[in-house]
């Protein structure tokens, strides 16, 4: 068997490299593209969060585990305490429903779990939420589950 020739071997690195050449340019194309998405995504989601502070509702979010990943103005001062107090929380902690007669309801019946469902919720009249400073408010109790592309709960909102 011949050994390859110098030449042979330059040929086949100078491929190569133009290879590699060609993978970073569109590796930086790429990266250009999902920058300019990043950044308009940042611009649509400043726009949202304005747009939903501005609703004189309560809005809260809540991913599967039960966390509040968002609340509005209203919310915040439906409920009582600081934003910063309130993201990151346990939905258990934070929502403390009572129906009419002031018997407690629990929040996993927001996710169609517990000891009431959310259809008991949803058709509850007099609901309300126990504040932290101990006063109760009237709520509405809409729910609106949110899912990824497959259909999976990724949280909910609660209005």
């Amino acid at each position: 068997m011949k050994a390859p020739d110098s030449e042979h071997i330059f040929n086949e690195l100078t491929a190569l490299n133009n290879e590699l050449v060609n993978a970073r340019r569109e590796l930086v194309r790429t990266n250009e593209r999902l920058t300019r998405s990043m950044e308009e995504l940042s611009v649509r989601q400043e726009w949202i969060t304005a747009s939903i502070n501005m609703l004189p509702d309560a809005v809260l979010a809540a991913d599967p585990d039960r966390r509040v990943g968002y609340v509005n103005e209203s919310a915040v001062s439906l409920i009582g305490l600081p934003r910063e107090e309130l993201i990151g929380k346990d939905l258990k902690e934070l929502v403390r429903l009572q129906d009419r007669s002031g018997s407690p309801l629990d929040p996993d019946c927001l996710f169609g779990e517990g000891p009431q469902t959310k259809v008991e919720l949803r058709e509850a009249t007099g609901l309300r939420l126990r504040r932290w400073d101990g006063s109760n408010r009237p709520v509405a109790g809409n729910v609106t589950s949110i899912h990824d592309p497959h259909g999976e709960r990724i949280g909910l909102i609660l209005l």
